[in-house]
């Protein structure tokens, strides 16, 4: 890479720490990470703070 040309890398989203929100158990962080030949690099965290549904009536 660094040749100025485009591949398909592999990528993924792991979630984790699992915690109780509005009654649902959900997960409340992820990452964003490509699998690289040379190794992983993640590109974003993100953390759940709070849920809020909006239900049709």
């Amino acid at each position: 890479m660094g040749d100025g040309t485009m591949k398909k890398i592999r990528w993924s989203t792991p979630m984790g720490k699992y915690e109780e929100m509005n009654g649902y158990r959900l997960s409340s962080f992820a990452q964003t990470i490509y699998a690289y030949p040379q190794g992983d690099f993640c590109y974003g965290e993100f953390e759940t703070k709070a849920v809020e549904y909006n239900y049709l009536k």
